[in-house]
């Protein structure tokens, strides 16, 4: 039986396909995928940290008390990675 698969129904399978191949890239890594998005058009797999040799771009920075959280992200083997760096802001001295 020859069985093709609906445009949206096609659009999933490579995209599910595209992140699982990813999935077993970075845990050869020892990274550890946190969530899984396919609903846009690349796949999104949230992660730990980046593989080492992966460098990210700053695509939202947001402060939570003393620390500064970043979400950075990279376009890897077909999908897109993500995770959070975390800074410790200075604290400001008191001025008299």
């Amino acid at each position: 039986m020859n069985h093709s698969l609906s445009a949206g129904n096609y659009a999933f399978h490579a995209a599910l396909t595209a992140a699982t191949g990813a999935l077993w890239m970075l845990d050869d890594a020892g990274v550890t995928v946190l969530d899984i998005d396919v609903r846009g058009g690349r796949p999104v797999l949230q992660v730990d940290r980046p593989p080492a040799f992966v460098t990210g771009v700053a695509t939202v920075t947001r402060r939570r008390g003393e620390t500064c959280v970043r979400k950075l992200a990279a376009p890897y083997r077909g999908v897109q990675i993500e995770w959070d760096e975390r800074v410790a802001m200075p604290r400001r001295e008191a001025t008299a």
